[in-house]
């Protein structure tokens, strides 16, 4: 017999599973494939990589294995909507910077112009925005089942 969660479902797919598994293998990618991973991302740098900046790319690791734990662990273990709003609200903190350092190396007219993404920078782009705009509408309580809390009072 399945149990109630107060989450709707289509919050618990992207935030238990897809979400986590995408952060997992982002994470696993720049592990295993830097220069791979740091092509789709941030391909103007691409150019100044070199071994010492090594280090870097285990610490964008660290984060997307955090993001995933958080995802995956954290959010499976709650119903409680505000345990949720943190942790959501870290994660689109996380998005905001890494969609800014993806929009910093594009430019401009090349990130705001879908036409002129390679296969990387697309995939890139369209995997981290989906994702944050769940957040964003989750926060907003968008689809939640929640009512808005009116705080003005009544006139008698």
């Amino acid at each position: 017999m399945a149990s109630y969660s107060p989450i709707p479902f289509i919050y618990r797919l992207t935030f238990h599973y897809i979400e986590p598994i995408a952060a997992c293998l982002g994470g696993l990618s720049i592990l295993f494939a830097p220069l791979a991973t740091l092509e789709g991302q941030t391909p103007n740098l691409l150019q100044y990589y070199s071994a010492p900046l090594r280090p870097l790319t285990l610490q964008i690791a660290g984060g997307w294995f955090l993001l995933s734990f958080n995802d995956a662990v954290i959010l499976r273990y709650t119903n409680d909507r505000n345990i949720w709003r943190m942790v959501l609200t870290a994660g689109l903190i996380s998005d905001a910077l890494y969609i800014t350092s993806i929009w910093m190396d594009l430019g401009n007219a090349r990130f705001f112009n879908p036409m002129l993404w390679d296969a990387a920078s697309g995939f890139t782009i369209v995997s981290t925005i989906l994702p944050q705009l769940a957040k964003i509408t989750f926060l907003l309580g968008i689809g939640t089942g929640e009512k808005s809390k009116d705080t003005t009072k009544k006139r008698q």
